[in-house]
């Protein structure tokens, strides 16, 4: 990629690879409900890991993935969940229930990335 092309990128597009519905989605609603219940963001998230291997090699790009691993402990567990929590015990477990942020400036992509990801955005 030459420095017109990637002048032409948007940010979402250097952090995303694939958009679609899918992990990425399901870990970022989780990570909203839980700011959205607590006041604040999770200090960890523990993910599928056949969810968590197809958000780092398939949807993020290598600096999508070390963003958003900088701004939270992920761990990869057997089960098909993902959980939010912080370090006092609160906890959240994704139940599919969509949370539209007011604004994209308070949703998890944001927070992450600084920018909008969400796929039904793109």
């Amino acid at each position: 990629m030459n420095k017109t092309e990637r002048n032409t990128l948007s940010k979402a597009d250097i952090v995303i690879i694939q958009y679609g519905t899918g992990s990425l989605p399901r870990l970022l609603d989780t990570m909203n409900v839980f700011k959205k219940k607590y006041g604040h963001w999770p200090t960890k998230v523990n993910v599928n890991s056949d969810m968590l291997d197809a958000i780092k090699n398939e949807i993020l790009s290598p600096l999508g993935w070390k963003m958003l691993a900088e701004s939270i402990t992920l761990t990869a567990i057997n089960e098909g969940t993902i959980i939010a929590a912080d370090n006092s015990r609160n906890e959240y477990e994704y139940d599919s229930k969509h949370i539209t942020p007011a604004s994209n400036k308070e949703s998890a992509d944001y927070w992450i990335w600084g920018c909008e990801v969400w796929p039904e955005s793109n």
